[in-house]
């Protein structure tokens, strides 16, 4: 497999628990100051990761980390990781506009599943994201390609 296969359709599992470490980092910021514009920007780094194929703030950030400090690369499947961006793109533009409308409450609620998901990747490498898309998406795109490849008898 060359470089360019593996980045597309692999990622490595030591960059995605040091962002996941950045978006807990991130995300504690922007609820500790009720900043909604470091939200939104963390929206913006997930949709970047979740819907293009462009390095994001917070990927080159890990990326010079991990030329700092060289470790063996682990490949992982990059499907549910991009899913788990896309379900964390959702919860911090939510979690945005939470803190810009002053819902201090639902803001916290919101943060902490986020800070929770992220915690999780980083220390434990558990992607919650990852199990969501093993049991919704996964099935569905199973039956789909199934169907298109059944002979009628």
């Amino acid at each position: 497999m060359n470089n360019e296969q593996f980045k597309r359709f692999y990622t490595d599992k030591v960059t995605v628990r040091l962002t996941a470490l950045f978006v807990f980092i991130t995300t504690g910021i922007a609820l500790g100051t009720h900043n909604h514009w470091l939200a939104w920007l963390l929206s913006l780094d997930f949709a970047l990761r979740a819907f293009t194929y462009v390095s994001s703030p917070v990927g080159l950030a890990v990326k010079a980390v991990r030329r700092a400090i060289p470790w063996n690369q682990q490949p992982v499947f990059a499907a549910p990781k991009k899913f788990a961006a896309g379900i964390g793109f959702v919860m911090s533009l939510t979690l945005s506009a939470l803190l810009f409308f002053s819902a201090t409450i639902a803001a916290y609620s919101v943060g902490s599943i986020l800070l929770t998901c992220a915690v999780l990747e980083s220390a434990f490498s558990i992607c919650v994201g990852c199990y969501v898309y093993d049991i919704v998406v996964a099935p569905l795109a199973n039956k789909r390609n199934t169907s298109i490849y059944s002979t009628p008898r």
